[in-house]
């Protein structure tokens, strides 16, 4: 829980931000220790009521950023997945809220931003950008796709992962359900993968991409076994995001595949 208790000898610490005695109003970071005053922190009363009832610990500016500015989303990812090694939900819907009160916006990409265009499946199919196949396949292609790199995967993760969470009820209520569950892992199950860097996807997820990025992401999966099975109809499929496609946002394709098994034209 964040400390906010003042003592006296607390009374004369220094605040972490300006300098001078934090004698009230002050939040002590649960990372590094420090002192600082609301005001430092730029929390405003109303937020500093909320975190006196959070049972996580306050995380500073200077803990959660790279330079005071930007967001270290790594640090993160390692809060995520400290929640999620407990393996249960409730654990990580807390650390989820936390994350939540810092306020970090996630804007969306529009089309005129892109580093590569779209590409349609009956085109033919050159050289292929290759993404790395470490378990962030998914995370890395999209970065690849929009951002021109892979340096966004860790970012994207973070923010599905908030979206998985935040919003379970919606996802697990969705008109496919019972159509994922049967290609998918427990939604519970895909949450927590999807808050350890590292952990794969499934259908739960890219759900939860369309709705970041308000597009669709249309999806080329190979056979498995025989042609035409219950898994390759299945996920041969554009997923929609649940809310109205803003103009601008074209869809998303992308290829999964096997090495030397690229799809070839028409298929």
């Amino acid at each position: 829980m964040a400390d906010f208790s003042i003592t006296k000898r607390i009374a004369r610490l220094p605040c972490g931000g300006c300098r001078s005695n934090c004698s009230n109003d002050c939040v002590k970071c649960s990372l590094c220790n420090n002192w600082y005053h609301r005001k430092c922190q730029q929390i405003s009363a109303d937020e500093i009521k909320i975190w006196k009832k959070f049972e996580l610990g306050y995380v500073c500016v200077s803990c959660r950023t790279l330079d005071g500015i930007e967001f270290d989303y790594l640090m993160g990812m390692r809060r995520l997945k400290n929640a999620a090694d407990m393996k249960v939900l409730a654990k990580l819907k807390t650390a989820v809220t936390r994350e939540t009160l810092f306020k970090i916006e996630f804007k969306p990409v529009s089309d005129k931003d892109v580093v590569f265009p779209p590409v349609r499946f009956d085109e033919v199919i050159g050289d292929p950008i290759i993404t790395a196949g470490n378990g962030n396949c998914l995370f890395n292609a999209v970065s690849l796709l929009l951002y021109g790199d892979e340096s966004k995967s860790v970012q994207l993760r973070y923010h599905i992962c908030l979206r998985m969470v935040r919003d379970s009820t919606s996802y697990m209520n969705h008109p496919h359900r019972k159509r994922i569950q049967c290609l998918s892992p427990s939604y519970e199950a895909t949450c927590i993968d999807c808050a350890t860097i590292g952990g794969f996807s499934s259908a739960w997820t890219i759900l939860a991409l369309c709705d970041i990025f308000r597009r669709p992401v249309r999806i080329l999966y190979p056979s498995v076994n025989v042609v035409n099975n219950f898994a390759y109809t299945s996920l041969n499929t554009t997923f929609e995001p649940s809310s109205v496609v803003p103009a601008g946002h074209s869809t998303i394709n992308i290829f999964w595949y096997a090495q030397g098994q690229l799809p070839k034209q028409g298929s």
